[in-house]
């Protein structure tokens, strides 16, 4: 077979600046002198009913690779000068241990680019892949059979290029070239049975050139895991975003492609939205998938990495054995904005009011809404008027037409107004009261309270200590919001 020499070289970013530089402007001490070689490189083989078709790569590139994509994203480039920017991926190969890589040092040398290329329209990425066509190489491989005995080495290199409009000076940067890793005999792997967990360094808002903000994570990758890459298997990477402690949404790379640096944007996670940390809470976490000839179409997942949490959580303040109920009202819509900051502390009459307006619109799927605000005249919140309208809650002074929304709510009172809240969400609800518990304090629970105080605690919504209901004691946030929670499971199922 006549021998073909063969470069293959990936055109990952490119753009095209000719800005002038201007007063005030960024220098060029702001532009890297140096790239360093790619990182977590993976190579995976793809088939297609047997017959071979790629080898496909994915790399990682270090800080100044990074940098040269966050100079173009903050518009500094635009104040530099530089034009034809572009940073190419180069693929070297030799077969087996014996043989020489197909690198011609002359390939450097200006004027000489033999550059297979495939344009992609983003700059302010650290990594990316690759792939070659067993047809380019020398052997040519057309199915893995070939490679039973035999081996494919392969290497990476960054090459950068820009043009100083200032100095009129075309620069070229060359990386090191990567570590090796290798497809066939000598990369063989034995059965796995499990994939070690990445680590979580770091989370940190970012924003990009166009002012949306996004979470950047900084990810400790295992040894054990890039081996894992190099070879028969591959390796995905899965990074889950949630907002609010609501339910997780998760995203994966393509195969191979490891990332020490990983952008999240909840906007495409879920339809979670446009990140907001003064409003929102984001928890965040990875995990890696693998998969080989062993594995067949399944994946091995690792453990999840350890969870990181970015902007204003769902509630603070909370008592620890209210957490996980509190996550799940979190996830309904439950905790709002007035309560969330001190889940402990006494809830008053209007945010319980909202609090059972969330109940009823989550449960009914419709939109609460009310007449008109003659009822009362010491408040003009609207999830008021609604909760009245829907008689879940009452005035104190119907005469004054007050209803004194921070006053503090005491526990049989949350329990009459949840008791109608049953009675708004399902008016075909049994609502005996036959089996309580009898509380050793009853008599201490005002008329009009009492069925109300059986049938919640007979339902196990509201539960008493010691044998007592402690109707008079005042009634905490977090425990108005568990309430909720419990009666919305029930009924919804």
């Amino acid at each position: 077979m006549k021998k073909r020499v063969v470069s293959i070289c990936l055109l990952v970013f490119m753009l095209v600046l000719a800005f002038p530089v201007t007063a005030g402007a960024a220098s060029m001490a702001d532009v890297p002198k140096s790239i360093g070689a790619p990182v977590n490189v993976g190579v995976s083989a793809e088939e297609n009913e047997g017959a071979f078709d790629w080898f496909q790569f994915g790399f990682s590139g270090d800080k100044n690779v990074r940098k040269f994509g966050e100079l173009d994203a903050s518009g500094d480039f635009k104040e530099l000068g530089l034009g034809s920017l572009g940073i190419d991926v180069q693929i070297d190969y030799k077969y087996n241990e014996s043989g020489k890589w197909h690198y011609d040092a002359s390939w450097d040398e200006p004027g000489n680019a033999p550059y297979e290329t495939l344009v992609y329209d983003v700059l302010n990425m650290d990594s990316g892949d690759a792939s070659i066509n067993g047809e380019n190489l020398d052997p040519v491989i057309i199915n893995m059979d070939q490679l039973k005995n035999n081996t494919y080495y392969f290497r990476l290199r960054y090459v950068l290029s820009y043009y100083n409009d200032g100095s009129g000076e075309d620069v070229k940067l060359i990386s090191p070239w990567s570590e090796t890793v290798a497809m066939g005999k000598a990369a063989a792997q034995k059965e796995v049975t499990k994939v070690d967990p990445p680590v979580l360094k770091n989370a940190e808002l970012k924003k990009n050139d166009k002012g949306v903000p996004y979470i950047e994570l900084t990810v400790t990758i295992p040894e054990s895991v890039k081996a894992l890459n190099n070879g028969e298997g591959s390796v995905c990477q899965y990074t889950s975003v949630r907002m609010n402690g609501q339910s997780w949404s998760e995203t994966g790379t393509s195969a191979g492609l490891l990332q020490e640096i990983i952008q999240v944007n909840p906007e495409d996670e879920g339809g979670i939205g446009i990140v907001d940390i003064k409003a929102a809470s984001y928890d965040v976490r990875v995990r890696f998938g693998y998969s080989s000839k062993y594995t067949g179409d399944k994946e091995i997942y690792s453990p999840y990495s350890n969870i990181m949490t970015i902007g204003t959580p769902a509630f603070k303040n909370a008592s620890k054995w209210a957490t996980a109920e509190l996550n799940k009202a979190a996830e309904y819509g439950f905790i709002t904005d007035k309560i969330r900051d001190n889940m402990s502390g006494p809830i008053t009459r209007e945010e319980f009011a909202e609090l059972a307006i969330k109940l009823y619109e989550k449960y009914t799927g419709e939109a609460a809404t009310y007449k008109d605000k003659s009822s009362f005249v010491d408040t003009d919140n609207p999830e008021i008027f609604k909760a009245f309208d829907l008689k879940i809650v009452n005035g104190t002074d119907p005469a004054k037409k007050l209803f004194t929304p921070k006053a503090l709510t005491t526990r049989e009172q949350v329990a009459a107004m949840l008791y109608r809240a049953v009675q708004a969400i399902k008016p075909d609800a049994d609502l005996s009261t036959a089996g309580a518990p009898n509380f050793s304090d009853m008599k201490q629970v005002s008329k009009y309270a009492v069925d109300n105080v059986k049938f919640m605690a007979k339902m196990g919504f509201i539960q008493g200590s010691n044998g007592k209901f402690d109707p008079k004691g005042t009634c905490t946030r977090e425990q108005a919001v568990l309430i909720a929670v419990r009666v919305y499971e029930k009924y919804a199922g």
